[in-house]
């Protein structure tokens, strides 16, 4: 029931019309916090800087708790299940509900779920992806397994191998779905850039020229899958997505249709933001 998929023309014409807007320069971020009721972060570059928490995103947190408004943490780290992002929050002081934490490991299973409970899946992911999937009873597909599963999930994977890229494209061309979980080119450790996901999806795609649908950002699926999730009010002037990507925070809220607030204390700055031709409705330099 939300299955969402990111539409290449939509997101580029969303672009455009973007493009004559000037963001607005905020000084703090209280100044929209009055404005909006629904409040959608980043975690890595937006809450943590590695393992230290930014600025004051723990107490404009429990600000909006105490507002009665609601806050999620929507993150594409596919390293990390919601177990382990709870865990790290709790491991600098904050107790963050299960219920505001939205992991691409959790909509992943969420989109699988929701097409077939229980359903087969050949990973590409870590050990904390599979514990999550298990948990809402969908099965790992093995090699040895005698029939083929019915999607083929993609995350981050350092122990990818041209033996998985053969498994995950045969079983692709079988008529396995192509699922993934982020597209993040990369991540960064200590200043140096890692190969993310991105790398991996995409080679599956050139190897089958199957088109994957995406659940983590820009794709607006965890959008729409919260809303529905939690029965939320519909009108969109109600939400905003914070984080400190263009590509994938500002753009998954451009495909919501929803205002957006570019934060400069991860990957973006200034300069990126007239290159990119991509416009937040708000420019903040930390939380």
């Amino acid at each position: 029931p939300y299955r969402v998929e990111c539409n290449r023309i939509l997101l580029k014409s969303n672009i455009r019309s973007k493009m004559h807007k000037t963001p607005l320069q905020l000084k703090s971020f209280y100044e929209i916090m009055h404005k909006y009721k629904y409040f959608i972060f980043d975690c890595d570059g937006v809450i943590f800087h590695f393992n230290e928490v930014i600025g004051s995103s723990f107490q404009i947190l429990d600000q909006l708790r105490e507002s009665k408004k609601n806050f999620y943490i929507c993150t594409n780290n596919s390293k990390r299940g919601t177990d382990e992002i709870i865990q790290r929050f709790a491991s600098a002081g904050y107790s963050l509900p299960r219920h505001s934490c939205i992991s691409t490991p959790y909509l992943s299973s969420q989109y699988l779920v929701g097409k077939s409970p229980g359903s087969s899946v050949y990973l590409l992911g870590v050990p904390a992806f599979r514990k999550e999937l298990e948990s809402y009873g969908l099965s790992i597909w093995k090699p040895e397994d005698t029939a083929k599963p019915n999607a083929v999930l993609c995350g981050f994977d350092p122990e990818f191998s041209y033996k998985k890229l053969e498994t995950a494209t045969r079983l692709i061309r079988k008529g396995a779905e192509f699922v993934v979980a982020d597209t993040d080119a990369y991540f960064k450790i200590a200043g140096t850039k890692f190969p993310g996901a991105a790398f991996i999806c995409h080679t599956i795609e050139l190897t089958t020229g199957a088109k994957p649908v995406t659940v983590g950002k820009p794709s607006p699926y965890a959008f729409a899958h919260i809303v529905e999730r939690d029965h939320l009010d519909p009108d969109k002037a109600n939400y905003v997505m914070i984080g400190d990507s263009l590509k994938t925070d500002i753009v998954f809220g451009i495909n919501a249709g929803i205002d957006t607030v570019l934060v400069l204390t991860g990957v973006t700055n200034i300069e990126a933001i007239e290159e990119s031709g991509i416009r937040p409705t708000y420019i903040l330099d930390s939380l």
